[in-house]
């Protein structure tokens, strides 16, 4: 039988005033954050 399931994951960086943010996510919720 084949697993056929995808993950469910994403990332997103954008300049604010003060620097860069960086997140990250998963289906089980945020997995990174960086923040400036």
């Amino acid at each position: 039988m084949e697993d056929t399931s995808q993950a469910i994951a994403g990332h997103a960086v954008f300049e604010t005033v003060i620097g860069f943010i960086g997140i990250a996510w998963s289906e089980a919720g945020l997995t990174r954050l960086c923040l400036p």
